[in-house]
């Protein structure tokens, strides 16, 4: 019975600290010096921005592509084509991948050629 009571005055106590914070929130806009009165305007809301208009302007060359700094490490690609980690990652999303099965099936895969 206790612990439902207490549940209670927590939900209770968490109601009122939001209501109490909505009311700062509210306090702080209404002390704005300037508050901008704008209407709703639908063609303003949907034009395009002159940001996206650029990059929709944009165009790619050759030098974009140029790959400045060798990767060292492991990338997406390279690791997408192994299987054992397509199987492995597969396995740890089941929760499978600690267990005795899914290390037996690991180890079972063929080594990469």
């Amino acid at each position: 019975m206790q612990k439902i009571e207490t549940k209670k005055e927590v939900l209770h106590q968490r109601a009122i600290a939001g209501q109490v914070q909505q009311a700062k929130l509210d306090a702080a806009v209404e002390a704005y010096a300037f508050r901008p009165q704008v209407e709703a305007d639908e063609n303003r809301v949907k034009k395009e921005t002159e940001s996206r208009q650029i990059r929709k302007e944009t165009v790619l060359d050759k030098a974009d592509a140029v790959q400045l700094f060798k990767n060292h490490g492991y990338t997406i690609d390279n690791l997408m084509k192994d299987i054992r980690y397509k199987v492995n990652a597969c396995l740890t999303e089941a929760g499978l991948a600690g267990t005795s099965y899914g290390k037996e099936v690991v180890r079972g895969l063929a080594q990469p050629a």
